[in-house]
């Protein structure tokens, strides 16, 4: 492929193939991340236009929400026929640089490392991973059946589903009670209204940092380290073709959520991962053994 280091990544698509599998990255200001992803035999793609996956979203820190991470300014700085490496500068609103590396493992597996080193401090910095998927998926969670269980043994697969307890919010599951803080303390408020920038509630804490979308005959399972996931957001399946939830039909991944000191790098890994076959609990907890694994 041509080498396309420090190019601006303006209207770039990167077409990849692994066995069956078609994929397309972006790596522009719109539609960075995944943006396509054609399974065989699914008969339609994974990733919703005009939408995308494993994209940079919210950037969040001192109380507020600074800004969209896909706005601010990035290069390329490596590309190959495995992935892309893209790469954020320091601004206003980004107070780290910051590299997102998208490499693709296999036919049903891509990695998205992200890198930030900060430029100056931040308090709880945040950065969200957006992921919005075809109508055909439905979105599940891991929690424990009893508050503060660990163990595998005592996870559950939970289908996230329209509730009048919900309805027309989305469903933040926090790492543990310093998340669920983080996300009230006004972060999440519309500084000019005082309104939620989006209606969420907050459930019980995440038993493992895993989420997935799943038709009854493919699932496609994100995870996310542990020690840097501080939250997963999901929609909830809905019959209403009109809940606007539901018809974002998304996962969101909250990477870090630490205090930031100058000079300070931490690394988040995030991957993607298909599976086929009912939606499970153990090869679920399989795969996300193996990614911790690795």
């Amino acid at each position: 492929m041509a080498d396309h280091t420090g190019a601006q990544a303006e209207q770039k698509r990167i077409p990849l193939r692994a066995g069956q599998t078609e994929l397309v990255l972006g790596a522009d200001k719109e539609r960075h991340g995944l943006v396509s992803m054609r399974l065989p035999g699914t008969g339609f793609d994974i990733v919703r236009e005009p939408y995308y996956a494993l994209n940079l979203y919210r950037i969040m820190y001192d109380r507020r929400l600074q800004g969209i991470a896909r706005y601010e300014p990035f290069t390329v700085r490596e590309l190959s026929e495995r992935g892309v490496t893209l790469h954020f500068t320091p601004t206003e609103v980004n107070p780290c640089e910051m590299e997102a590396v998208y490499e693709i493992k296999d036919d049903s597996t891509i990695d998205l490392t992200v890198t930030v080193e900060a430029f100056r401090p931040a308090s709880k910095f945040e950065i969200t991973v957006s992921s919005y998927f075809d109508f055909a998926l439905e979105p599940y969670i891991v929690f424990p059946n009893w508050p503060g269980r660990t163990d595998s043994a005592d996870m559950l697969l939970h289908k996230v589903e329209d509730h009048p307890l919900i309805k027309g919010h989305y469903v933040y599951f926090p790492r543990d009670n310093e998340a669920g803080h983080t996300r009230l303390d006004g972060r999440w408020l519309n500084e000019k209204t005082g309104l939620p920038i989006a209606p969420f509630v907050t459930g019980p804490f995440y038993g493992k940092p895993v989420a997935l979308m799943s038709d009854g005959a493919v699932s496609i399972v994100q995870m996310a380290d542990p020690d840097e996931c501080a939250a997963i957001g999901t929609t909830y399946s809905s019959a209403e073709d009109a809940d606007s939830i539901r018809r974002h039909n998304a996962l969101y991944f909250t990477l870090f959520g630490a205090d930031l000191r100058t000079g300070e790098r931490r690394t988040a890994r995030l991957r993607q991962h298909v599976l086929t076959g009912r939606p499970e609990l153990t090869p679920v907890l399989e795969a996300y053994t193996d990614f911790n694994k690795n």
